[in-house]
């Protein structure tokens, strides 16, 4: 959840989604570049851009083609795209799909869109999950509990049977769709984050990352910031860089830019905040990311209106009420959704794992 995020707890009807960043719940609610070759080009050649022309990213060559002067590039992606197969120094094939390397872009990709939900929200199983599949599209979803829970909400813990809940979260794997870290308490408001010691936080991650492969999600894991635990725990405030990089592949946090996916700080990944936008604001930093040739990611909590109790309480009951906050609109979203269908020559829609593998290796 974001720090931006009214502090809520909510749920929703079926057919709806969505409630807030902050865990002010009540009780029991719920690199920096590196240098060297890129999949197209020689060791240390002069970077070229995410369309395979020459430019300035350090050490590293096009996303898509082969790097400027690299003695055995496959040349540039078709109309300047990402995925161009490029062959190594070596001979042998690398780049993306066309090439059959590790990075399945389509070849005409301009740019990578990365959508992510927060908290495990049962609408994003019941709801927003058959709306991906239907289209094609995969997505990384965050998952962490509600203060006061153990077990009864997206995270199971260690020992108990998992439930309905918990299976469901399972099946989300075996579609294709990414479990990313998120903390397990979600801590997150400045007091919440001033009694945390940078141990207890260490092993809150490893608990996490236990919990979650238990639902069947494998290493490498990704990572997103509660709130204002970006910004540090304890008093003074200790950072947390060093036990996320020591864990996770990669981290999400709050700017709202459009990155460039040969330069960013891939611990400080830009997340793009979707709630109050229409329709065509989100089909226009879509194509914002396409000119520039970027990476942009869409950070969702619950779509539709947030209902603010059920009658099941934290029970797993999507056919009758589903915890829903930090909403946004519902024909926005999948308006959104089918511009990535409509846009899939020249967007590769990538979970977050996806995208960052990657980049890693075009760095």
């Amino acid at each position: 959840m974001r720090a931006s995020g009214i502090a809520c707890l909510a749920f929703a009807i079926i057919g709806v989604f969505g409630c807030s960043e902050s865990q002010d719940a009540p009780a029991g609610a719920a690199g920096n570049p590196a240098s060297g070759a890129s999949a197209g080009g020689a060791p240390g050649a002069a970077g070229a851009t995410l369309s395979g022309a020459a430019g300035s990213s350090v050490g590293g060559a096009a996303l898509g083609g082969a790097a400027a002067g690299g003695p055995s590039g496959g040349g540039a992606a078709p109309n300047g795209g990402m995925g161009g197969a490029g062959a190594a120094s070596g001979g042998a094939p690398s780049g993306g799909a066309a090439g059959g390397g590790a990075c399945p872009w389509p070849a005409t990709a301009k740019a990578v869109v990365s959508l992510n939900y927060d908290d495990g929200l049962d609408t994003q199983l019941a709801v927003v999950a058959p709306l991906l599949d239907a289209r094609g599209l995969k997505a990384s979803f965050f998952l962490a509990n509600y203060q006061g829970e153990d077990h009864n909400w997206a995270l199971p813990n260690l020992t108990s049977p998992l439930d309905a809940r918990h299976m469901a979260w399972q099946q989300m794997v075996a579609h294709g769709h990414e479990l990313s870290a998120h903390t397990v308490k979600h801590p997150c408001d400045a007091g919440q984050l001033a009694a945390y010691t940078v141990p207890q936080m260490e092993a809150e991650l490893d608990d996490n990352i236990a919990r979650l492969k238990r639902l069947g999600a494998q290493e490498p894991f990704t990572f997103g910031y509660p709130c204002l635990a970006e910004q540090g725990v304890g008093n003074p405030k200790q950072d947390l860089g060093p036990a996320v990089a020591a864990r996770f592949i990669a981290a999400r946090k709050s700017p709202e830019v459009v990155a460039d996916p040969l330069a960013v700080d891939l611990y400080a990944v830009p997340n793009m905040e979707p709630i109050g936008k229409s329709a065509a604001q989100l089909r226009a930093m879509v194509d914002d990311a396409i000119a520039k040739k970027g990476w942009i990611m869409f950070g969702y909590h619950g779509i539709g209106p947030a209902v603010a109790s059920c009658p099941q309480g934290n029970a797993y009951a999507p056919q009758t009420c589903m915890l829903n906050h930090n909403v946004s609109d519902a024909a926005a979203h999948l308006a959104l959704l089918d511009y990535l269908v409509e846009k899939k020559n020249e967007v590769w829609t990538a979970t977050f794992k996806e995208a960052v593998l990657c980049f890693k290796t075009r760095r």
